[in-house]
């Protein structure tokens, strides 16, 4: 319907800042498959944990032997090849034992998440569940089988001795357990990864008299790091602690005496720069980041940033001399191979406690234990190791004296957890009081969704770059609506603006709140891939880019009709390139017919979803349509009937809708719906979607405007309609920010409903079941103008397993939300369903 005239997306910072100072080993831009690899031979080890590397178990070459997690030792069972190849089933490579000469194997090949992984001879270029194809995050890699499209993962980070890797739905970029950093194998010159914290004495091969020296025990920022003659004190006293990020893994290197860690000056990549210390960033600071490089008894410490070696100037050991970075001998230059002895006594350590807690305590397999370490001192620093039992589960380092970690991967049984705070030269270990959590058998019922992932399916299209409007004139109002809404997802136009313009300072200031938005990228055949990219600096909140907007009816693509459709076509490869240079996902052009979709032909290697914009006409979104059916069965107008044109030019493509919505209006109008109706049809409109597998939608529009002033959540003077009170009301019970989980089922049954009985059901981390309910009924006759009112229906609801309800909302034709008491059973509970919404909270017991 309404064509918007504009669009960007935010990650680019981040990735150019990791990608340049950080710079994969394979090469390529983050989240696109990378297809020039060398062929190593490599140690693969997790984000997750730098203390171990993907281990073929007993170095056996017996196929089905487990492909395994284990701490690096440089033995051949740890050493892998790539190797590239392509066939029937696809093209990426093998992963090949240099030991066994067998292939990285999904077992069975398997396509469900928790499949195992071991190794089997290799078959060739048909075997799709020996193909894996590298998508680089930073400096680390998703390996994504070929055959079920999921991930190599580490179970729970469970980085234990012998446990077996596994295949898991991928958490693009996101899961440390699924990222995985590819080191150069070699017996020596591997990364160290198993160092214990020290504190050490660290001096130069060439120099042994002389130690690393933080100049006068300063404390300051700044603070010149240097070589001077070894005297015991606290200021040639050094820690290692355990640092993985997207970034990579390696140690923080931190002064016994100041607390803060070893920095090259500038974050430089030059020779020459030098060292000093500064106060510790964490794995988002790559300059203070160090992999240690074992040549004998001696260490090569490379900076993660510059891939450096830390240097005594010319071997200079006089009193003094400032320490710095220079390009790695690979074992050969003594000024850059470094001992670490160990001192037996710290000065100053302080007595530390620890205490644990754990959420849920009961629970069913898969669902996520959220696990919390405090310590008794805040200022403590340094790392904490969660256990269950005797079983490391993570290493997590401390923010604030708190240190938390999540897992999905408890089996079921009783898990004895305990929280170990690992020694330092500051502070002494402790371990926390066990806690309890027990895991049984998951009920039968009904698969949850996460609520979140219902949450970040909701979005609304947006015009920031209509300046006669509310937009440019009331800017400050504007944004505090959109946070008033929830809604953390827009949809908008794309164009070059200025860095300086005010349309980019809006975006910049939603990007600031973790807003973003999808651009319409508009046909312009001089636009450029790096146009697009300098533009996603600048706004800073592109999540998406998306071809042109319904070019077989809009004259800006050059002509409406076959024209318009051919020119969107040969414009799309230059936004995919985009989407795919910025590591973001790229939607494909939106039509508004049948004969559109037809005649664009398969598009579907320049998308990553299909776009589709689906309006009822008046109608209830849960309408079968109206006229003449497709191939499917399926009647125009009808949101199967959209979803079914979108599998015409892209094939099996996951969906989004970019429009839809309903002209809204205060007196009656054919085709059009009051504004009552529309607080119980467009929050419908999200939840048939999301339970169609629609990864997101957009309602048009956020503000009325002058050409269509009905559609609007917000009418002109930027009052709120209904529709926009429903969706507040919705978000703000849906809502869950936090990380990823498995959610559980529920045990349940409806009696009494009709057909029209629709419900989405929902989890949250904590494990409570939000179930929302309503009558897909019409309520509005559409032809005739008025509303026509649902008769509600009595329905109850019963939980056949461990739960309760401990809530329930009614939704009204205003938006409001209003309590309903619970009385008697909560375990059988009668309700009144209608057209609008009713939001069950159920609690696991």
């Amino acid at each position: 319907m309404n064509c918007v005239r504009a669009r960007s997306f935010e990650m680019l910072g981040l990735m150019i800042f990791a990608t340049l100072l950080a710079a994969p080993l394979l090469g390529q831009s983050e989240g696109s498959p990378e297809l020039n690899v060398q062929a190593g031979p490599y140690t693969l080890s997790p984000n997750s944990t730098t203390s171990a590397c993907m281990d073929l178990r007993s170095a056996s070459s017996v196929n089905g032997t487990a492909i395994q997690a284990y701490s690096c030792n440089g033995t051949n069972a740890q050493s892998w090849s790539l190797v590239p190849i392509s066939g029937s089933a696809g093209n990426g490579y093998q992963v090949v034992s240099v030991s066994s000469g067998a292939c990285l194997d999904v077992s069975n090949a398997s396509t469900t998440n928790g499949a195992l992984v071991q190794e089997w001879q290799c078959i060739g270029g048909n075997q799709a569940n020996q193909i894996w194809q590298l998508f680089p995050f930073g400096s680390a890699y998703e390996l994504v089988s070929l055959n079920s499209g999921k991930c190599l993962d580490l179970s729970g980070g469970n980085s234990g001795n012998g446990t077996q890797l596994q295949q898991w739905s991928c958490g693009q970029g996101s899961n440390t357990n699924q990222l995985w950093n590819f080191h150069p194998f070699s017996p020596e010159g591997t990364a160290q990864l198993n160092l214990s914290v020290g504190p050490y004495r660290i001096s130069p091969v060439s120099n042994p008299s002389a130690c690393m020296d933080l100049n006068a025990a300063s404390s300051a920022n700044g603070a010149a790091v240097q070589s001077y003659s070894c005297n015991g004190t606290n200021a040639q006293s050094w820690t290692l602690v355990p640092v993985s990020g997207n970034a990579g893994g390696g140690y923080e290197v931190v002064s016994s005496s100041s607390g803060a860690c070893l920095d090259v000056i500038g974050v430089s990549l030059a020779n020459g720069a030098h060292l000093n210390q500064w106060q510790c960033g964490g794995a988002t600071k790559l300059n203070q980041i160090w992999q240690l490089y074992p040549y004998g008894n001696a260490f090569e410490l490379v900076s993660l940033n510059s891939q450096k070696c830390l240097d005594l100037p010319n071997g200079n050991s006089a009193n003094g001399t400032v320490l710095q970075q220079w390009s790695c001998g690979e074992g050969s230059n003594s000024n850059q191979l470094w001992t670490l002895a160990a001192l037996s006594n710290a000065v100053g350590v302080v007595a530390t406690a620890t205490s644990l807690t754990a959420s849920p305590n009961s629970t069913v397999p898969g669902q996520t234990v959220g696990m919390t370490a405090s310590m008794s001192n805040p200022s403590t620093a340094g790392n904490v190791t969660f256990f269950d039992g005797a079983t490391s589960l993570a290493t997590v380092t401390l923010n604030g004296g708190t240190a938390s970690f999540a897992t999905t991967a408890l089996a079921n049984g009783t898990h004895s957890l305990t929280a170990q705070y690992v020694a330092n030269a500051a502070y002494s270990a402790s371990t926390s009081p066990q806690v309890q959590v027990t895991v049984s058998p998951s009920a039968v019922g009904e698969q949850a969704s996460q609520s979140q992932v219902f949450f970040d399916s909701v979005g609304v299209e947006t015009h920031i770059s209509y300046l006669n409007t509310a937009f440019g004139t009331q800017w400050p109002a504007v944004l505090q609506e959109i946070k008033s809404l929830g809604v953390h997802h827009l949809r908008d136009g794309y164009y070059d603006w200025p860095s300086s313009s005010s349309i980019v300072l809006n975006h910049q200031s939603l990007a600031a709140l973790g807003i973003t938005t999808t651009y319409v990228v508009p046909l312009n055949f001089a636009t450029t891939v790096a146009q697009i990219r300098e533009a996603s600096a600048n706004l800073q909140d592109m999540e998406m880019l998306e071809a042109s907007n319904e070019c077989d009816v809009d004259p800006a693509c050059g002509g409406p009709g076959l024209l318009g459709i051919a020119n969107v076509v040969s414009f799309l490869p230059t936004v995919f390139a985009a989407g795919k240079s910025l590591g973001i996902p790229v939607l494909g052009p939106s039509f508004t017919t049948s004969q559109a979709y037809a005649a664009a032909g398969n598009l579907a290697s320049h998308m990553t979803y299909n776009n589709l914009h689906v309006y009822f006409g008046g109608r209830n979104p849960g309408s079968n349509g109206w006229g003449d059916g497709d191939a499917q069965g399926n009647r125009y107008g009808s949101l199967a009937w959209w979803m079914d044109q979108g599998n015409v030019d892209a094939p099996n493509v996951p969906d989004i809708i970019t429009e839809t919505g309903y002209y809204a209006v205060p007196t009656p109008y054919p085709y059009q719906i009051s504004e009552e109706v529309g607080a119980s049809y467009i929050p419908r409109t999200y939840l048939l979607a999301f339970n169609h597998g629609v990864k997101r939608t957009f309602v048009h529009e956020l503000i009325d405007e002058a050409a269509s002033p009905f559609f609007g959540l917000l009418r002109y003077d930027l009052s709120e309609r209904p529709a926009f009170t429903a969706i507040k009301n919705m978000l703000s019970i849906v809502t869950d920010p936090g990380t990823s989980f498995t959610p559980g089922k529920l045990n349940y049954t409806f009696s009494g409903g009709d057909s029209t009985l629709n419900h989405t059901l929902l989890q949250k981390q904590d494990g409570t079941f939000i179930l929302i309910a309503w009558l897909e009924q019409s309520s509005y006759d559409e032809v005739n103008d008025v509303n026509t009112p649902v008769n509600p229906q009595t329905i109850t609801l019963t939980l056949n397993g461990a739960a309760a309800v401990n809530n329930v909302t009614q939704f009204d034709s205003s938006g409001n939300t209003h309590g309903v008491g619970i009385s008697g059973s909560r375990t059988t509970v009668p309700l009144t369903i209608n057209d609008q919404l009713t939001v069950i909270q159920i609690t696991p017991q």
